[in-house]
Formats: structure tokens, C-alpha cells, sequence
């Protein structure tokens, strides 16, 4: 028993120092202050900051703390990439309703949605291979199918799934806040229409959030919180602070937006080989454990297959000599 008591903990042994020593180095860090949660964004292997390859944020101790991605310029190191956006590290896929900043025209970070500072957090940012590009459309229309405001082109890559955020206009409201889709490499199939409904007479304001105000002729409101549809496919009716319910120019109730609609049939999309590849590359520099922990689990598992088969050896062997 000695035996395989020293062979099951040269196996453990082994195990341990293999999933450590994957653990890779890291920048030093500067002392946090007290008080305060670490907000860290990482450039991933395909990039880097003016700063190196990490900024970190340390918000002001206070309420509704948040941290917002704007003005960072990323340099990409192959051309044969693009910078997709800011994600948080944990999320490996190429969906962009996750996204808290996008490049703009010249590259630098715009921020979309602010990032609550209330916890230790993580933030990469998602790449895409210029390759598999395609150029995908946001139409903005009413009942009828006709623009009521400019549509307007983005890119992607093929696999992705888009989630562009409705505008609002004026007197207007739209039949759900996000809409997401999966781009192919059919350039017609890659159109999303968002469809709106007429209040006339009202005036919509855009609130933070992708909550809209109503404020009806006679200055009553109706505050828009989007709700995902009931059971039945319905969603609620809008109803103004004085309890009036809002109609539109065909007397019909005016239903709140959905909160998201997905234009796939399948709403689990598969992201192309290519696009898998570079946001696991961008994950490799940003969240380390997502391959450090299943590294030391299988090495712990192999240290105890070795065990049992060593016993199972010894075991076999006793028994023989008895």
C-alpha cells in the first residue's frame, strides 16, 4: 500500500504542477484602491492598446457606478483582421447584443451601454477575419413596408449575430427594441426591418435603457419599459399616467415593443470556423481560465487514471502471489 500511496501522490503531484505552470505571466499590476472594483479590458492576441495590452479602470467609490469604452484606439497586428467590438470575456461568441462599445468610422471605441462597476469584471475585445466580411442593412419602416427614415449599412461577418437596436422617430414606435439575425453570405438575405406603428398627434423621446416616452397632445405620458411578448404573442397595451390607453391613427391599442426579436428559424446560429478561431484567440489574452481550468482538470484526471491502473496492477499482483 506504501507503493501505491506514493504513486497516487506523484501522480496528483504531477497533475498540480502541469496546470500551474499553464497559468501564463501577466503584467504587473498597480496597487487597486480602496474601495473600488477592477474594471480590465484586454486587446486579446490580435491587438493592441496605445496603453500595451490592457486597461484598467478604477471608478470613484459611489452610486451607479459605471465605466464607459469610449475614445480607445485598438492597432490591429494582421491585416487580415478586424475589430468587431468590446465584449464581456466570458461571452465566446460573436453575438453583438453583448457588445458595450463599437468602432467607429476611424476605429475608435464608441461605447453602446455602460458597464456597471459593482463587481471584479473582465472585458475583451472580439475580432473577425476581413475575409469573411458582408455588409448587412437596418431598415426603418411603417405598415406599409415604406422608410420612414434612412436605412442604414453596417458590416459583420458571415456567422455572426447582429443585433441592431432600433431608432426612434418622432411620432413613432417600433414593434421591438433589438432585433437579431445571423448573416449568411446571401447579401439579400442580410436585411432587418424594424416596423413602426403611427400615434399621431404624439412625440416619442428615447430614455436611457431602450425605454421610450410617449407624451400624448394633451401632455399626458406613457413610459415604454420593453417587455417580452405574453403567452398568447401579445404584448402590454400603452397606457398613458392618467390611465388613457394610446391609439394609433387606426384606433387600434398601441402595443409596447418587444425587448428582442430573433429573425432566425434556429436561434442557436453556428459562427463560421474562421470567426470561432479569432474570438478564442481574443479570449486567450483576456480570460485566461477559460482553458486554464479544463488544462488542470484533465490533468488531475489523468494523475487518477494512472492511480487505478497501478492498483488495479498491484492488486492483481497479490493476489496472484497469495
Amino acid at each position: 500500500m506504501r507503493l501505491i500511496s506514493k504513486l497516487f501522490s506523484g501522480a496528483l503531484t504531477l497533475a498540480l504542477a502541469v496546470g500551474l505552470f499553464a497559468v501564463p505571466a501577466f503584467a504587473e499590476e498597480g496597487e487597486q484602491p480602496e474601495g473600488t472594483y477592477r474594471v480590465t479590458l484586454y486587446s486579446g492576441n490580435q491587438g493592441t492598446f496605445a496603453q500595451g495590452e490592457q486597461v484598467v479602470f478604477y471608478p470613484t467609490p459611489g452610486e451607479d457606478i459605471a465605466v464607459m469604452f469610449n475614445g480607445i484606439q485598438v492597432n490591429v497586428n494582421d491585416g487580415k483582421y478586424y475589430v468587431k467590438g468590446i465584449r464581456p470575456a466570458e461571452q465566446n461568441n460573436g453575438y453583438e447584443k453583448y457588445f458595450v462599445a463599437k468602432p467607429n468610422g476611424a476605429g475608435v471605441m464608441e461605447a453602446i451601454k455602460e458597464v456597471p462597476a459593482d463587481k471584479d469584471v473582465d472585458y475583451v475585445v472580439a475580432y473577425g477575419l476581413t475575409s469573411e466580411r458582408v455588409q448587412y442593412t437596418v431598415r426603418f419602416v411603417n405598415e406599409a413596408g415604406a422608410d420612414i427614415a434612412d436605412p442604414v449599412t453596417y458590416w459583420g461577418n458571415v456567422g455572426d449575430e447582429v443585433a441592431p437596436v432600433a431608432s426612434y422617430v418622432d411620432g413613432y414606435v417600433p414593434n421591438a427594441v433589438m432585433q437579431t439575425k445571423t448573416l449568411t453570405n446571401n447579401q439579400a438575405d442580410n436585411v432587418i426591418a424594424f416596423t413602426y406603428r403611427n400615434v399621431p398627434g404624439v412625440r416619442t423621446i428615447q430614455l436611457p435603457g431602450n425605454v421610450i416616452q410617449v407624451v400624448t397632445p394633451e401632455g399626458a405620458t406613457a413610459t415604454i419599459t420593453p417587455a417580452a411578448p405574453a403567452e398568447d404573442g401579445t404584448t402590454p397595451e400603452v397606457t398613458a399616467d392618467d390611465g388613457t390607453v394610446i391609439y394609433d391613427e387606426n384606433g387600434t391599442p398601441l402595443a409596447a415593443p418587444v425587448d428582442e426579436l430573433s429573425l432566425d428559424d434556429n436561434e442557436t446560429p453556428l459562427a463560421e470556423a474562421g470567426e470561432a478561431t479569432a474570438d478564442m484567440n481574443a479570449d486567450a489574452g483576456g480570460n485566461p481560465l477559460g482553458w486554464m481550468l479544463p488544462a488542470l482538470i484533465a490533468c488531475i484526471v489523468a494523475g487518477f487514471i494512472v492511480f487505478l491502473a497501478l492498483f488495479m496492477r498491484t492488486r492483481r499482483k497479490n493476489e496472484q502471489a497469495q
